[in-house]
């Protein structure tokens, strides 16, 4: 895996870097397609902690892979946004493609007591 995605039991964490853009994240769609392949991935979450500036592509990849995992009959979520790309995700989220938490852990566990439920 890239340093920009990790695995925690059925949780993807997809960890955009400082710079969200076209050239940055062009490999990265293609890393989660295949992470989805091995299965086992139930919930994708995306953290913006380290993002500092993004741009309409990333705003795509955040739509277009939870769509596909909320197809799956997963969740996706997004953590840790601050600022202008903060303003950008929550248009994300306020269209339902994505929820919006504190952080990693937060997100984990809202949907461990989802699925357990």
């Amino acid at each position: 895996m890239s340093n920009y995605i990790r695995r925690f039991g059925d949780h993807l964490i997809i960890r955009f870097p400082k710079e969200a853009d076209h050239h940055h994240l062009l490999s990265l769609s293609d890393k989660i397609r295949m992470e989805f392949i091995k299965k086992g991935v139930k919930n994708i979450i995306f953290d913006f902690s380290d993002v500092a500036f993004m741009d309409s592509s990333a705003v795509g990849l955040v739509i277009s892979k939870s769509k596909t995992v909320e197809s799956l009959g997963g969740k996706a979520g997004l953590c840790c946004a601050k600022g202008h790309v903060l303003k950008v995700l929550n248009a994300c989220a306020a269209t339902g493609v994505s929820q919006m938490f504190v952080n990693v852990e937060d997100a984990m566990n809202s949907f461990d007591k989802k699925q357990n439920a």
